[in-house]
């Protein structure tokens, strides 16, 4: 099997460079499905979009089969770790979309939403005991943990291996969606205020593909939702990019990282 890096690594004439960046993106397709090594390709995908030779591939991967396991790993994956890799991806995706696949952003944001109410939702796991000298019993946080989060069943037809939290001593800090949201607000933000007054209406209305068995007003907390979008993003709405702004955005690459880059910063 050749790694993913190899794909890339010759020059090729333009049809050649294509169906390269299509197997590219097909070979990390097939090796994320398997939930260990998920970190280290998204660790491997960061790189890669931070650099100049992705600006190339945007179109392709945004078809691509690999974005729907990316937002299975956000929808289903319960390692904090690997799901601040990924929307950490996003938000370096994001912006590129916007320039070089805009018709497709728009169509993957309704589900680009679902995954903010997903991390909006995410509990903080904190250690039952700080004293190191009483023995650190992962079963028994393992149960505690399930009795505060709402219990979410992967549909059999989604056919994904969710990646399980890692219960050790030390706390699991939440994934962060403060940056996402900055994102999605400054690409769409009536979107994402409708969004935000009715989060499980806009999912049902918008007719996208719910992972889960449950309905999404029993997989996603709305109060949750509305509560922390009150708290800690509604200040941000009065602050609102010009539409001149934008479209200097759209067309310079390095005004793109540098968005991109920033959001990362704060993190």
């Amino acid at each position: 099997m050749r790694s993913p890096r190899s794909v890339l690594s010759s020059p090729r004439s333009r049809p050649s460079r294509d169906a390269g960046r299509k197997a590219f993106f097909t070979e990390i397709d097939h090796q994320f499905q398997v939930p260990s090594q998920r970190h280290q390709l998204l660790t491997l995908l960061n790189e890669f979009a931070s650099s100049t030779r992705f600006c190339p591939t945007v179109s392709t991967l945004s078809t691509h089969a690999l974005m729907k396991s990316l937002a299975n790993s956000l929808f289903l994956d319960n390692s904090s770790t690997v799901c601040t890799a990924a929307i950490n991806l996003f938000i370096k995706l994001l912006p590129y979309f916007a320039v070089n696949a805009r018709e497709r952003l728009r169509q993957l944001l309704p589900n680009l939403l679902a995954i903010l109410a997903r991390i909006m939702c995410w509990r903080e796991r904190l250690p039952t005991v700080n004293d190191p000298l009483i023995r650190h019993d992962e079963e028994f946080e393992k149960e505690l943990y399930s009795d505060a989060t709402r219990p979410v069943h992967i549909r059999p037809e989604v056919n994904w291996t969710k990646l399980e939290m890692t219960f050790t001593s030390e706390p699991s800090l939440p994934p962060s969606s403060r940056n996402y949201f900055s994102m999605l607000y400054y690409l769409y933000p009536s979107n994402t205020l409708k969004f935000i007054r009715g989060p499980v209406a806009y999912l049902t209305e918008s007719s996208i593909d719910n992972p889960y068995v449950e309905p999404w007003d029993v997989a996603l907390d709305e109060r949750m939702i509305q509560r922390k979008s009150e708290v800690r993003f509604l200040p941000l709405m009065g602050i609102s990019a010009t539409d001149g702004s934008r479209r200097t955005l759209c067309g310079n690459t390095s005004a793109i990282r540098s968005l991109s880059g920033a959001m990362l910063k704060k993190s």
